[in-house]
């Protein structure tokens, strides 16, 4: 039978916080930075429309990873799994592009984004440090509830509501070590979509 500590790992590698790491845990607290998106005018300087402008940016990290994939080239910061892999990168810029794209409410992108840029670190270190799982259900039930009250039109009850059961999905979806797909888009994707989901339900209720 495995002990606690080796069942909260999920399966996953303990991670050994060197400076690539470390460089990528900042990468990631700084992603909420692409939510830029919403505060942009729809046209750019360019005259591209914004949605055009994503597709523009992730086509070009698609063809760039299929590049890199068929070489076999490990960028710096990349993980050695990544070698054989899409890149956490990749990944990462595909769910931003779904979550830009389609009609989803702007709330909860936003709160969506902060809890895959700033819990799936804090799983990592709780893991490896303690406190896992208490301490990434309660940093994303406190970033949830207070972007939902304010930003989204739902009422207090509704957003602690949203926000318990999107903790869990979040958590949950970083918990088991998936081979071929990232946990920062199954945090984004998964939490977004329970969102959406949630909220329709609990208007007709």
């Amino acid at each position: 039978m495995t002990s606690w500590p080796e069942r909260a790992r999920g399966g996953k590698p303990p991670q050994e916080f060197g400076r690539g790491e470390i460089g990528r845990k900042l990468f990631h607290l700084c992603t909420p930075v692409f939510l830029v998106y919403y505060f942009v005018d729809p046209h750019l300087w360019i005259g591209l429309r914004k949605e055009v402008a994503v597709l523009i940016v992730l086509g070009i990290f698609l063809l760039g990873e299929a590049v890199r994939l068929w070489k076999g080239v490990l960028l710096p910061g990349m993980r050695t799994y990544e070698k054989q892999r899409v890149s956490a990168v990749t990944w990462g810029v595909l769910g931003l592009s779904i979550a830009f794209l389609l009609p989803f409410a702007t709330s909860f992108v936003i709160a969506s984004v902060l809890v895959m840029a700033w819990v799936d670190p804090l799983c990592a270190m709780t893991r490896r440090y303690g406190g896992y799982p208490i301490l990434p259900l309660a940093g994303a039930f406190g970033i949830l509830s207070p972007v939902l009250l304010f930003l989204g039109s739902v009422s207090i009850y509704s957003s602690v509501l949203l926000a318990g059961v999107g903790a869990v999905v979040a958590v949950g979806v970083e918990y088991p070590h998936v081979e071929f797909i990232d946990d920062d888009f199954l945090i984004l994707m998964g939490t977004l979509l329970v969102l959406q989901k949630l909220a329709y339900i609990l208007e007709y209720l």
